[in-house]
């Protein structure tokens, strides 16, 4: 066993592919096909942990989908307190290069609550957080600007985003494609699970602590079990199918035959 724990040394490239009609799948609620999901090096990716992170891209945005099970208490929400309350946490740079150890103007928090808004707490939260110690601060984004979906579950919940290009500073695939991400899981039941570096490190101010990610046309490659729809044949077309009989050489052949 190592020593040392290997999300301290190593920050990884992870490619995100391009998914064509995202926004309409994450209208739904669907999980992202399983080639879209991150399997961290931290024991977020291990196959025991109960969170499965999702990322992808297309003209209509960058969306990210993380689903939580394995709960065996109710989600405690807290809008007021986003950091210590059942959710998830991103962090997010639009540029991907870290100038410093310090945030900048293209770097984002973001916090994505299955509760704790509302009178009685229960409805879903986007929040725009603020990243300690920046150097600058980024343009703000509110929930109108995003489409953010919420479901709560027997043993947990779903939460997922999808950033429009714009929304947020520097968020533009024709002029850049590598972002860096960080993702962290508040949980009341089982602690803070991180997506890269570690817990005792100043990942919440420091860009460099963050994965790159790597937005590629490369699309999630059709999965097992699934099936391509096939054109419906009309008359024209079943008999276009049909094997031709074979002439005999005296066969005369109509206008229009090939032969």
């Amino acid at each position: 066993m190592s020593l040392f724990n290997p999300a301290l040394m190593v920050r990884m490239c992870i490619p995100c592919r391009r998914l064509e009609g995202l926004a309409q799948l994450m209208k739904t609620g669907s999980p992202f096909p399983k080639a879209c999901t991150l399997l961290p090096i931290t024991v977020m990716g291990r196959p025991s942990c109960p969170v499965v992170l999702q990322t992808a891209w297309c003209e209509d945005g960058l969306g990210i989908r993380v689903e939580v099970s394995g709960k065996a208490k109710p989600v405690v929400g807290d809008a007021n307190s986003p950091l210590l309350a059942d959710g998830v946490s991103l962090w997010l740079n639009t540029r991907g290069k870290a100038s410093g150890k310090r945030a900048g103007a293209y770097c984002y928090l973001l916090h994505l609550l299955p509760t704790g808004g509302g009178n009685e707490r229960q409805n879903p939260v986007f929040l725009h957080g603020k990243i300690p110690r920046a150097q600058a601060e980024p343009h703000p984004v509110g929930t109108g600007q995003v489409f953010f979906h919420s479901c709560l579950t027997p043993d947990g919940y779903t939460v997922s985003l999808l950033i429009p290009q714009g929304a947020l500073t520097g968020l533009d695939f024709s002029e850049n494609r590598m972002l860096s991400l960080l993702v962290k899981i508040q949980d009341s039941e089982r602690g803070p699970l991180l997506s890269c570096a570690d817990i005792e490190v100043n990942y919440d101010e420091d860009p460099n602590w963050w994965d790159k990610l790597q937005l590629v046309d490369e699309t999630p490659p059709p999965e097992k079990g699934s099936v391509t729809p096939q054109k419906r044949q009309g008359p024209d077309d079943q008999a276009a199918d049909r094997p031709l009989r074979k002439r005999g050489r005296g066969a005369i052949r109509k206008a229009g035959e090939d032969g």
